[in-house]
């Protein structure tokens, strides 16, 4: 396993953990490589025997890690590219079971692909198994009455239900302009006297005739 961290820790950083350097890539990596063995249930012992280091080093490398996650935006997205390789509890058997990364997750994408092949017969199933809602109207219909009625019945109700649905936009945006209009004039008449103008009668002729 923890083969498997080097070089999934090496694939991530392109860093060799091995190499003696205090390069800060190098140690950063060395600080994945060693959290991500801690995390695996490594003893400080072995993941120093690993890297050919002393558990005191490791101690080290084990809070710069913790250092280096809460101040490094980089440093975080090596992490996070590390967990999802390390971390992903579906692969883990396959990982436990193989010293080589690619090998391990090639056991985990063939065990994947069966499992879509399942997934997609049961989903098939699923289809047969309950019908569209428009079949169920057509069951027991001949399919040549069934077209007649969708090329001449469904289309006329669908031109119509489209001709009312116009008009009412229509009428709508006439009504709409409508109180625009009463609001614009009544907002005039108010501003020139203050309410409503009595409406002026035009003299007839014979009250024409009576005037002094």
């Amino acid at each position: 396993m923890l083969n498997i961290i080097k070089e999934a820790t090496e694939a991530i950083t392109g860093c060799d953990i091995t190499i003696k350097t205090r390069k800060r890539e190098y140690v950063q990596a060395r600080n994945l490589f060693s959290h991500f063995s801690r995390e695996a249930g490594y003893t400080l012992e072995k993941i120093g025997a690993f890297l050919n280091k002393d558990h005191a080093t490791i101690i080290h490398s084990l809070k710069s890690f913790q250092n280096d996650i809460e101040t490094d935006v980089h440093f975080q997205k090596q992490y996070t590219q590390l967990q999802g390789i390390l971390a992903n509890t579906n692969a883990q058997k396959y990982i436990n079971s193989s010293e080589n990364i690619l090998e391990a997750f090639k056991m985990q994408n063939t065990a994947l692909a069966q499992r879509i092949i399942m997934l997609e017969q049961e989903l098939s199933e699923a289809v047969k198994e309950k019908p569209l809602v428009m079949e169920d109207l057509f069951k027991g219909i001949p399919k040549d009455r069934v077209q007649f009625f969708i090329n001449n019945q469904m289309t006329t109700f669908i031109k119509m239900e489209k001709a009312v649905a116009k008009k009412r936009r229509e009428d709508e945006h006439r009504n709409k302009k409508i109180r625009e209009y009463k609001a614009i004039e009544q907002a005039g008449l108010k501003e020139e006297g203050g309410g409503v103008r009595e409406s002026f009668k035009q003299p007839t002729y014979l009250s024409n005739q009576y005037r002094s």
